[in-house]
């Protein structure tokens, strides 16, 4: 018995100060490079489908334009978050600082999401104001892993939702063997 293909409705909040490219990032990944034109970029709310092998995962994308984490905002209860930080702007990654401490919280109360940091704006061979020394020392006291990119191309901004969308998969299934005959089945939670 095999697992067939999967089909997840998951809402996937975009976190980080003004200025660091979350706009972009949710244009470019939606709409490619027929993003909106600046007077329509205030959008909070964007989605689009992945297709991960057989899986496909349909994004609600919220961006954050306040206070992140904050209980009493829905946003708290999104299933993953993108927190993101323009490596050319210290400032920038000092503001993820606050989110992440509290999200490490939430998952040290036992509410495990799937995150992500992302270094976005990242320019390939330019010394950054972000060291990746910085970069890897915030992910290992945090506990979210990070991907870089710059939101010049679609397919750079595709990266990091593709990637929160596997480990959103790989959040909700679980494969089981069946006693006696050794087959796999999915379980989904």
């Amino acid at each position: 018995m095999e697992a067939g293909p999967c089909r997840f409705l998951e809402s996937v909040c975009v976190v980080g100060s003004s200025g660091v490219g979350k706009t972009t990032l949710i244009e470019r990944f939606c709409f490619g490079n027929d993003a909106p034109d600046e007077a329509s970029a205030k959008s909070l709310y964007n989605s689009k489908a992945i297709e991960l092998g057989a899986h496909k995962v349909e994004l609600s994308i919220i961006e954050n334009q306040g206070d992140p984490l904050n209980a009493r905002d829905p946003l708290y209860f999104a299933s993953a978050f993108l927190f993101v930080f323009a490596a050319d702007d210290m400032s920038s990654f000092e503001y993820l600082k606050k989110p992440l401490e509290i999200f490490s919280n939430m998952r040290k109360s036992g509410v495990s999401k799937p995150a992500l940091i992302v270094a976005n704006k990242v320019k390939r061979g330019v010394k950054q104001a972000v060291s990746m020394n910085d970069l890897l020392l915030l992910s290992r006291s945090s506990g979210v892993d990070f991907v870089t990119c710059s939101t010049l191309t679609p397919e750079e901004a595709t990266v990091p939702f593709a990637r929160i969308s596997r480990d959103i998969i790989s959040s909700r299934m679980i494969i089981r063997t069946v006693p006696g005959d050794g087959n796999a089945v999915c379980v989904i939670l």
